[in-house]
């Protein structure tokens, strides 16, 4: 069983929004420990197009359209994008805005490599706690 995500199938953009939440959450937790100083604003940035746009055009949509996409249909990946956005409003809720900023791909590979190398760990680590 995967602890971020119980869905059976994990495509990309469900993979690319089960990172957001966390990635987040861990943000915050640092920031919270270490600041200073009061920001008023986290620019998360990230290489993930479906999760800027989700998150910053489509969510307002499908709230109005009773959680729907404009076709009527029920928007993939909603419970992921409802939960991110549960995690943004508890925050912006304390003042601090947050923005999300779309890293094209190409701009993005030392992430891409990093990001890669910590998911390696991770499960790595997970495997080893099981036993």
């Amino acid at each position: 069983m995967d602890i971020v995500d119980n869905f059976p199938l994990r495509l990309n953009q469900r993979a690319e929004l089960c990172a957001a939440k966390p990635g987040l959450e861990f943000f915050a937790e640092a920031y919270n420990k270490g600041s200073k100083s009061e920001a008023e604003a986290w620019i998360i940035a990230t290489n993930s197009e479906y999760v800027v746009k989700g998150i910053t055009e489509w969510l307002s949509t499908w709230k109005r359209n009773d959680w729907r996409t404009t076709k009527g249909s029920k928007s993939a990946n909603l419970d992921l994008f409802v939960a991110l956005d549960g995690v943004i409003t508890k925050h912006e809720a304390e003042n601090v805005k947050i923005g999300l900023w779309h890293i094209p791909r190409e701009h993005n590979k030392l992430a891409n490599r990093l990001a890669k190398a910590a998911a390696v760990l991770s499960d790595k680590a997970r495997n080893e706690a099981r036993m």
